[in-house]
C-alpha cells in the first residue's frame, strides 16, 4: 500500500549506454604575444573544461562524454548505475560493475552479446550469480540451435533495461 519494494526478482538486466557531456567539446591552442611575434605556450593544447569526459566512436558517430552501465530489476527499475569516461570499454569494468550492483546470490545477470567472454562468465560464477550473458556466433561457424534459443529466452527478459533507456 506504500509502494515499497519488498523483494528482488530472480534476475537483473545490465547494459551500457553513452551519455553525451553537457559541456561543449573544444580544443584550442593557446598563444601569447611578445612584441610583434606570437609564441606558442609550453603546453599549448587546451581541451574542454569537462576533464573526465572522453571521445569514443560507436555506431558510426563520435560522442564526447561518458559510458554508463545500468543495472535494473526485472521490472526495469534502476538498482545501480556506474559511469566511466566514454573511451573506457564496459568490458574493462565488468567485474566492478557486477560487484557494485550488489545482486542477490543466485540471481541471473542478463547482458547483451557485448559482454560475452569466458572471463565475464567466470566473474559471475565467482560472485555466485547465474550467467545470463547472450552468446555470440563463433567466427566462421554457425550458431548452435541451443544458443539461438538461449539468446531468444534472455532477450525476452532483458528488454526491460532497453526500455529503461528509452
Amino acid at each position: 500500500s506504500h509502494q515499497l519494494k519488498l523483494a528482488n526478482g530472480k534476475h537483473v538486466a545490465m547494459d551500457a549506454t553513452l551519455i553525451q557531456s553537457a559541456r561543449r567539446p573544444k580544443k584550442t591552442i593557446t598563444t601569447h604575444k611578445t612584441a610583434e611575434v606570437y609564441e606558442i605556450d609550453a603546453d599549448p593544447i587546451e581541451y574542454s573544461d569537462d576533464k573526465d569526459a572522453k571521445w569514443t566512436f560507436k555506431a558510426g558517430e563520435y560522442t564526447y562524454g561518458y559510458s554508463s552501465v545500468v543495472t535494473t530489476d526485472s521490472n526495469g527499475l534502476i538498482n545501480k548505475a556506474t559511469t566511466h569516461p566514454a573511451n573506457d570499454s564496459e568490458m574493462t569494468h565488468f567485474k566492478e560493475n557486477v560487484k557494485q550492483a550488489n545482486n542477490q546470490q543466485g540471481a541471473r545477470v542478463l547482458y547483451d552479446k557485448g559482454a560475452a567472454s569466458k572471463a565475464n562468465s567466470q566473474a559471475l560464477k565467482e560472485a555466485k550469480l547465474r550467467d545470463g550473458i547472450m552468446r555470440k556466433k563463433p567466427k566462421g561457424k554457425q550458431m548452435s540451435h541451443w544458443d539461438k534459443l538461449r539468446n531468444k529466452a534472455i532477450s525476452k527478459r532483458r528488454f526491460v533495461v532497453e526500455r529503461t533507456f528509452g
